[in-house]
Parts: structure tokens; C-alpha cells; sequence
């Protein structure tokens, strides 16, 4: 019987190895090693609400790799997915330890960060950013040839729960990327900012479910609109 119980729990332990990796890579991207979208979106909520509850600051940056189709059609993709891989790896290597980094979707990518205002978000972006146009070298590419646009977003001056947080990030790289790419755009910030129709048109594709405290923001912006000439 003793041998019998042993085998078993091993068996079970074996069971238990097995699912808890099949569950990690279910939640991980298998290039970048980064967590994925769908772990994203439950990690932010989970986080909005602690930050709700204790009422502490949440920071989110959204990142866009600009021109990274350029990339896949001149290089070829082993090289675009060395880019993305080197990516992930800057951000891991840059981020805090508390701080969260998703692989969003093809070439975007998240970073939520816990117990920071907007102004040190803010920065840390830009660290990312310089990391990012630096990028070329490892990978061998030409010069100017990597570089990103990211948008950072803060609850609660920003958004209400975490849809409209990322709504918020995400209209901010909207404009990181109007307004010349490779640069860091805050949300907070659009209102000084001139909106085109293809703005107008894009934020409304990517809204939907926003919270007031972004529509509100978004409407400053959009009042801004009015004081240039079309």
C-alpha cells in the first residue's frame, strides 16, 4: 500500500507540474516570452480595483513600434521577430520589478505601472523610447530604422475603471503617432493639441466602452479642435 500511495502522489504531482505549465503558456506570448493579451486584460483589472479601493496611483503605457512593417517587408520577418524579441526583453530589463509588461498584440505592448503618478510614467517611457530607437544596433539594422510611439494614461485622472484606461493610453499613442512618432504623448495633455477628422475618426473606433472621466477629457480635446482653421 505504501508503495502503492507513493506512486500515486507522485503521479498527482506530475498532474499538477503539467497543468501549471500548460496554464503559463496559455497566459504567455510565445515570442517574447511576455505575458499576452487576455492575461493583460484581467491583470488590469485586477489592478484598477486595488488602485480604487486604496486609493493609489496606476500608471498604464501603451507602445506602438513605429514603421515595423517597413521592417518585416525590407528585412524579412526573422528579422521583424527579432525586433519584437529584443523589445521584450528592453522592457523587462527596464521596467521595476513591481511593474507588469504585456505583449498587447503584434507589435504593441503594455506596461502597467503600480504606485506611480503620470509625470514618473511619464518618464520611464521615455527611457523605454530611447531604449527602443537604440534597438537597431542589436539587431542590425540601419540606422532610424526602430524607434516607438507610446501613450501613457494614470487612473484615476484619466479614466474610471480599465477599459477607459486603456482607451486613454491608447488615444494618447494616437497622437505620440500624429504628432511625429518616436515620441511619448500623456493624455492629459491632448487638449493642447490640434484634432484632425481622421483623429476624431480613429478615437471613436477605439472608445467604445470609455468611461465618462475619458470622454470628458477626450471632449477638451475636441473643443481644441475649434480654435484652428480646417
Amino acid at each position: 500500500l505504501g508503495d502503492a500511495h507513493d506512486k500515486l502522489q507522485g503521479q498527482y504531482a506530475e498532474l499538477e507540474d503539467h497543468h501549471k505549465k500548460a496554464k503559463e503558456m496559455a497566459n504567455t506570448d510565445g515570442l517574447t516570452g511576455l505575458k499576452n493579451h487576455g492575461h493583460f486584460q484581467r491583470y488590469l483589472h485586477h489592478e484598477v480595483d486595488r488602485a480604487r479601493r486604496y486609493e493609489r496611483p496606476l500608471s498604464l503605457v501603451m507602445i506602438d513600434l513605429d514603421f515595423f512593417k517597413q521592417v518585416n517587408d525590407k528585412f524579412g520577418h526573422q528579422k521583424g521577430d527579432a525586433v519584437l524579441s529584443h523589445v521584450g526583453k528592453i522592457l523587462r530589463e527596464e521596467c521595476r520589478d513591481v511593474d507588469y509588461v504585456a505583449r498587447y498584440g503584434g507589435e504593441e505592448f503594455v506596461v502597467v505601472m503600480p504606485e506611480i503618478t503620470a509625470p514618473n510614467a511619464v518618464k520611464a517611457a521615455n527611457r523605454l523610447r530611447e531604449r527602443i530607437e537604440g534597438l537597431y544596433q542589436e539587431v542590425n539594422l540601419p540606422e532610424h530604422q526602430t524607434g516607438a510611439s507610446l501613450g501613457v494614461a494614470d487612473f484615476p485622472a484619466c479614466a474610471t475603471d480599465n477599459t477607459s484606461l486603456i482607451a486613454a493610453a491608447d488615444g494618447a499613442l494616437l497622437f505620440a503617432k500624429r504628432q511625429g512618432r518616436n515620441r511619448v504623448a500623456y493624455f492629459r495633455d491632448l487638449s493642447d493639441t490640434e484634432l484632425s477628422g481622421d483623429d476624431l475618426d480613429n478615437l471613436n473606433s477605439r472608445l467604445e466602452g470609455a468611461g465618462f472621466q475619458t470622454i470628458r477629457v477626450l471632449a477638451k480635446a475636441v473643443d481644441a479642435r475649434d480654435q484652428y482653421p480646417e
